[in-house]
This record gives structure tokens, sequence and C-alpha cells, in this order.
């Protein structure tokens, strides 16, 4: 068992530790310096960026103390609710304290303490399926990256989280949403708004060589790659290009009749108005 002490670098050198320990009185992760002025922080508390040399080691299972607490106003520099899965990908499982004011565990997933956020899947977590539970009100953003073992999540009726990544997980391959949700949307295991016109997510594993984005589809966010999505067909109410760049297998786009936005032309799907607005998909053949 390891110790969380002064220098997370000294994690690297032992390769064989399974389990981390938080110790009592430390309370957060964070970066050495304040990445907006670079002042430096108390010297008690380990640099954010020595945490990346736990890739290095088989971490399997992280103990929380009933100190650990978010860190300043920075929560994408907070060590629970971001970079867990990122610098532990073989964790599968986690104990936090039941005096801890802020996290608690429920099989394995960490949440608020008050059941209504879920703040992190473990990257290595068993099981190809995950419920949400009903309880729940929102997903952190991060929550869901970096999951290596999850085929499928059903999102339930009462969550409301539009923004939500799942960069590399790279095995999901549904993602369900309950029909009495008022916000979010599925169809054939891909996410959406409720009122369908903004794409949310495509999973990542899910084998379909075409796609076909629903007529209602205007906008769609941040999606990750997908290898096997080959062939893409865009109807005429969708405006973005950005984000299509993700998919950087596909070979073929197919535009429909009558999109006033988008155009098609030798390999390139570009914005009318802004050409430089482009995804260049001919450069996959």
């Amino acid at each position: 068992m390891l110790h969380f002490t002064v220098d997370m670098r000294k994690l690297a050198q032992f390769k064989n530790a399974k389990v981390l320990k938080f110790a009592k009185g430390v309370k957060y992760v964070a970066f050495k310096t304040k990445p907006d002025t670079g002042d430096k922080l108390d010297d008690k508390i380990t640099g954010q960026d020595y945490l990346k040399s736990a890739d290095k080691t088989g971490i399997e299972k992280i103990e929380f103390s009933s100190d650990f607490v978010k860190p300043y106003s920075h929560d994408w520099a907070n060590c629970i609710e971001e970079k867990l899965n990122q610098c532990f990908p073989k964790l599968k499982k986690v104990s936090i304290s039941k005096n801890n004011k802020y996290y608690k565990v429920s099989n394995d997933v960490i949440f608020s303490k008050d059941g209504k956020k879920l703040v992190m899947y473990l990257a290595n977590r068993p099981g190809k399926s995950y419920k949400i539970p009903a309880k729940c009100r929102k997903i952190g953003y991060y929550a869901f990256e970096n999951v290596h073992n999850l085929k499928s999540v059903t999102i339930s009726k009462n969550v409301k989280s539009k923004n939500v990544s799942f960069a590399n997980a790279e095995k999901l391959e549904k993602i369900s949403v309950s029909k009495k949700n008022k916000v979010l949307a599925s169809k054939n295991g891909v996410l959406y708004n409720k009122k369908m016109t903004t794409l949310l997510g495509y999973p990542m594993g899910k084998k379909n060589t075409s796609f076909r984005i629903p007529k209602t589809v205007q906008t769609m966010d941040y999606v990750p790659d997908n290898i096997f999505m080959k062939k893409l067909y865009v109807p005429k109410k969708f405006t973005s290009v950005y984000y299509m760049k993700n998919w950087k297998s596909l070979t073929e786009i197919k535009l429909e009749k009558g999109n006033k936005k988008l155009a098609v032309k030798g390999g390139v799907i570009y914005n009318k108005k802004h050409p430089e607005w482009k995804y260049d998909f001919g450069k996959n053949k």
C-alpha cells in the first residue's frame, strides 16, 4: 500500500503497488503552481503534474480520507472530478470515509454526498453495463471519460446534464435514456437533447459503418473518434462542421439537398459563408 504524502513522483518507483491511500489531513490534489498566476501553492500540497506519473503504476484501489475536498475554484484541477481515470487507468475500486462531507461511493461509482451528482465512473470498473440511479440529477463532464470496460450506459429520468464527455470510452456501444427524461433522448444508442435538435454523444465503440443524422438535428457537441464509421448522411437543417473532424475514419459524406449552410466538394465539407470552417474527410481514403 502507498500512502499519499508529499511527492507523487515517488509513485513511479512503486510499479507493483495496488492500493493508494490518501492520508488523513490531505485535502486535495492541485497543480504545483496556479495556472493563471504561477504563484506557488502550499509546499505540502502535491502538484497534479506529478500525478501523471501514476499511470506507470498498477494502482487498482484508492482510499480517500474524510478530509478530501475540492481544490480552490478550479474544478478542472480536482483529482476526483477530472483526472482520476486519466491518471489511474487500472483503477476499479475506491473507498471514501463515511465522514467525508463531499463525496460518497455506491457500487464503486463516486457520487456527491447527496447522491444527486455522478462524479466518476472508475476507469477499470468491472461490468459491461451501468444504469444511473433515479436519484441522480447531474453527471460530471469527465465522469465517463477514459472508461475501459463499459459497453452500455442508461441515463435515468431525472438527469439534466447535456454536457458530458465520453472520450476514450473505447468499448462504449450504446447510450440509452429513460423515455421519461424531459431533457435528454436517445435513438439507436446515440445521445440527443429531448427535441432532437442537437447531437450530444456518439459512442466510440458503436460498430455501424454508416450513420444518418436525424432530419431534426441542427448541431452537434463534442464527440469522440469512432474508427468504424465510414459514411455519414447529413440532413438539410444541419449546420455544424467543427466536431465532425473527430470522426477520423470517414471517407464519404452525403449532404441532403436543400442544406443552405453547408456544401461538399472534392472530399471536403465546409460552411458556405466561412469556407475556412471545413473538414477534409477525403484525406482519410
